[in-house]
């Protein structure tokens, strides 16, 4: 006999009715009615009624700040920038700080101060934005990845050591999505192998949180202002690069 051809729409309302009988739950009827159960693209009701905040965020503190600057003339280093790069570096715990503009660039000075070229191996995070990685290919080194704990996230600092070769020359561990990698851990690692550490912090901006300072094990810390690294919405914002000299 002939297999009777079903729609997509049909498919998709078949599937997820036999899916909720496989996970246990009350039996599935032939013929899915009303909403109970049904997907919101096949007419059931929406997960979230109401819109997702728009980014970026700013209020009246953000228009004060700009608006001098705008008017100032000078839209490259200026007075303003120093100050902000001290007022960073304080924060971090540094005695220097450089902002740069966006994240990419911020990786980019890191590694040329760490002197990483060719030849070398980062050892690194693949649950990352893409320009976590093109700063280490412009360096001519090659990013070497390990798998990230699955409860939290990070990278996992029980691969990390696996992952170490004669040609490995820094950790680079990425704060991801609000959360924190187990600094304390990596930072140990790279003591007992004689690495340079830094990271991309998820909360650069936190005074209170220790995940957001460099640690007496980090040779550096390059911050960027993005939602995806950070446990709230940021705003527009510069990217710093904290170094101990």
């Amino acid at each position: 006999m002939r297999a009777e051809r079903l729609t997509r729409r049909q498919f998709l309302a078949a599937s997820a009715a036999g899916g909720a009988a496989l996970a246990g739950g009350p039996a599935a009827p032939s013929v899915v009615t009303g909403s109970a159960g049904v997907p919101a693209i096949l007419g059931g009701p929406p997960l979230r009624s109401r819109p997702f905040p728009r980014w970026p965020r700013w209020d009246e503190d953000d228009e004060k700040a700009v608006v001098p600057v705008l008017r100032g003339g000078v839209w490259s280093r200026d007075k303003l920038v120093t100050k902000a790069e001290r007022r960073f570096a304080e924060l971090m715990g540094s005695p220097h700080c450089l902002a740069t503009c966006n994240g990419t660039n911020a990786i980019i000075t890191a590694l040329r101060a760490l002197g990483v070229g060719a030849g070398d191996e980062v050892v690194t995070t693949p649950y990352t934005f893409v320009a976590t990685i093109h700063p280490i290919l412009l360096a001519g080194a090659l990013p070497v990845f390990v798998d990230v704990d699955p409860d939290t996230w990070q990278i996992d600092p029980a691969r990390i050591e696996a992952r170490i070769t004669p040609s490995t020359t820094v950790l680079l561990p990425v704060h991801i999505l609000g959360g924190v990698c187990d600094m304390e851990r990596i930072g140990a690692i790279a003591q007992k192998r004689s690495l340079k550490s830094w990271r991309m912090p998820a909360r650069p901006t936190s005074p209170s949180g220790r995940d957001a300072r460099r640690g007496p094990s980090e040779t550096s810390a390059a911050s960027a202002s993005r939602p995806a690294r950070r446990s709230r919405a940021a705003r527009a914002a510069p990217s710093w690069v904290a170094t101990p000299t």
